[in-house]
């Protein structure tokens, strides 16, 4: 019993040693940048725009055509992401919000905004067998976009 209480007086009396402290804050600068290159860390917006960018996240699947009106005239970002990098435009595919998913677009907001799992608003449309919005998908950005480039894979599902 005396053999272990030493033991742990000498593990816990033991202090770091540098190196192993220059690897930690090495790799914690790699995580960060690959996270900002990812589009997972990215600058905060003003404090009064980050609630209504909140909002715009959270209401697009379910909310009138006013409302998100309303959000964007108050200042609402249409491309702003979540922490898995959903947008607006997601949200309203996935709650099959056609009338939110036609405003979003002109507003402005992004087909071609990837995910973190990789997918695009038409990916989801495409999984979740909306067909009016994947139309409406490829007509607003069609002329601008090639539709291939918009798919995770770049094949047709």
């Amino acid at each position: 019993m005396k053999r272990l209480s030493c033991i742990l007086q000498n593990r816990v009396m033991e202090r770091p040693e540098p190196h192993r402290i220059a690897w930690l804050g090495a790799g914690t600068l790699l995580l960060s940048l690959w996270m900002a290159n990812a589009g997972v860390a990215s600058q905060p917006p003003a404090p009064g725009r980050a609630t209504l960018n909140q909002q715009l996240l959270t209401r697009a699947a379910e909310a009138s055509v006013a409302d998100v009106e309303k959000l964007i005239r108050r200042g609402a970002q249409v491309n702003v992401q979540d922490r898995f990098g959903v947008t607006p435009l997601m949200e309203a595919v996935i709650g099959n919000n056609r009338a939110v998913v036609r405003v979003l677009l002109d507003a402005g907001a992004s087909v071609g905004i990837r995910n973190l799992r990789g997918d695009t608003a038409l990916d989801l449309a495409r999984e979740l067998g909306r067909r009016e919005i994947e139309q409406l998908l490829l007509q607003a950005h069609g002329s601008r976009v090639n539709p291939r480039l918009l798919t995770r894979h770049g094949n047709w599902r």
